[in-house]
């Protein structure tokens, strides 16, 4: 089975609430929570054994993130490795901590599509403040070779 390894930390907090100083006591924390943006920092460690997907044996894979349908990031590629290791780290922000992060990992190809190798989420409402968590996700989704190619025929 497919894993990938990333760590999610919740790092600052960007408050976007306007209230008015006329009347403060009827803005309720519903409507202030609806204003707030959270600076999510997220660390793509790495990936144990991937799918094969090149005629070579191996992959070539990259992983985008995204949140909302968006990319909010794409990785590195790492050339012919079933075991890479990215150890990358971008920032994002999170208007809703409900919504979770996608994962989509894929092999590239020069000369045509890039292959699916599988997908995860990741829950960022059970982030705590300040407070580094790691989590290993399993890749769903990843057929071996075979099946595709059983699958095509």
């Amino acid at each position: 089975m497919s894993r990938l390894k990333s760590l999610i930390k919740r790092a600052s907090l960007d408050t976007r609430a306007v209230i008015e100083e006329e009347e403060p006591s009827k803005t309720s924390e519903e409507e202030v929570g609806k204003y707030v943006s959270l600076l999510v920092k997220i660390r793509l460690k790495e990936g144990q054994n991937l799918a094969i997907r090149d005629a070579s044996g191996s992959s070539d894979p990259y992983v985008k993130f995204k949140y909302k349908d968006r990319i909010v990031y794409k990785s590195s590629t790492i050339f012919k490795n079933l075991n890479p290791i990215w150890d990358e780290e971008f920032q994002m922000l999170a208007e809703d901590m409900t919504a979770p992060i996608s994962i989509e990992v894929f092999d590239y190809d020069r000369f045509c599509t890039d292959d699916f190798m599988g997908s995860a989420t990741i829950d960022i409402s059970q982030v705590k403040w300040f407070h580094p968590l790691e989590q290993v996700v399993e890749l769903k989704d990843d057929a071996s070779p075979q099946e595709e190619l059983e699958g095509r025929g």
